[in-house]
Order: structure tokens, then sequence, then C-alpha cells
């Protein structure tokens, strides 16, 4: 009786071993070649830094957006040094968009195409600051006026003719100042 229960014990056992050793040798593979075709596609990097145009000065906190190469956007944040890096890029075209308060922004962004393991190191891109006035309004006797409206305009054309646009307004306070900030330039 004994040995019938150790005999029918080892059948079992050993017709388990065959699947565990399948199973094992199918892992082995499926590992095999996802780690191959991980080695057949190189990753790129973008990497670079946003500065005020004309000069070397960084702009930390600038939002940079990097589309396409068929994935979601990627956004990120400049540093202190208006530094940024995206890696793990595949190969493909992609749109790159800087964006901060007070500054000038760019709607279509630059375009760059990427290669398989290109890295692309010391982007630039120059941001244009925009321009702010303020002041006083007084009248004749130096007297502060309240309440004026003070507008910032600027010519643009309009079918062949030169016409004066509102950038923004702003109302003169108490004191009888004003301030018209982010103008574009021009």
């Amino acid at each position: 009786m004994r040995d019938e229960q150790f005999r029918a014990r080892s059948r079992i056992a050993l017709s388990c071993e065959p699947v565990a050793l399948f199973v094992n040798y199918m892992s082995l593979i499926t590992f095999l070649i996802l780690s191959w075709f991980a080695q057949q596609t190189p990753v790129g990097a973008i990497e670079g830094t946003v500065v005020q145009i004309g000069t070397a000065q960084p702009i930390a906190k600038a939002i940079v957006e990097l589309s396409g190469g068929g994935r979601s956007p990627l956004v990120l944040e400049t540093n202190v040094d208006g530094k940024f890096a995206f890696q793990s890029l595949i190969p493909g075209r992609y749109n790159l968009k800087v964006s901060r308060g007070g500054y000038l922004e760019n709607p279509r962004g630059r375009s760059i195409s990427m290669n398989a393991g290109q890295a692309m190191k010391d982007v630039r891109i120059a941001m244009i600051p925009l321009g702010t006035v303020s002041g006083r309004v007084f009248d004749s006797t130096g007297e502060p006026l309240v309440n004026v409206s003070v507008r910032a305009l600027k010519y643009s054309y309009e079918d062949g003719r030169r016409l004066l646009k509102i950038i923004t307004t702003d109302t003169t306070d108490d004191r009888g100042e004003f301030r018209l900030f982010w103008l574009p330039p021009g």
C-alpha cells in the first residue's frame, strides 16, 4: 500500500517537473527577447538652456514642453540655471515649446528630428522679455489726475491700411500712477 502511494506521488512529481521546466525556459526566452529588443532601439536625449535673448542670463522656472515622437507631451520646469533635459527619447520628430510669464511665447515652438541614439546637448532657446511702461499723469499745476485711462498702442496693418491697435489699458490710481506690463516688442 505504501509502495503504491509512493509511486503515485512520484508520477505526479515527475509529471509536474516538465511543466515547471517549460515555464522556466519560456521566462528565460521572453527575458532574452525583450533584452535584445531594448538593445536594438537606442534612445536619445535633448538637453539645453533657456536664456534671455541677447544675454547669457538663464531663465529659471520656464515651462518646457516636448511633444511628438508618438508619445504624450513631456513637460518640465527649468532649474535655477535655466537648464532642462529630456531623456529616453525614441527616434522621431519632436516640437519643443517654452513659456514663462513676462516673456514672449513662440506658439509654433522649435521642430527637432531625433535619430536613434542621438543626444542633442547645448540646445539654446532664447526668450524675448516683455516690456513695462509706468508713469504718472498730472495736470498743468502738477496735481495727479485720478481715474484716467492710459493705453499702449501698436501699429498694425489691415487690408493694406496702417491702423493703431490697443495692446493694453490701465487706469491711473489716486496718485495719478499707472503701469502697463507684459508689452510685446514694437
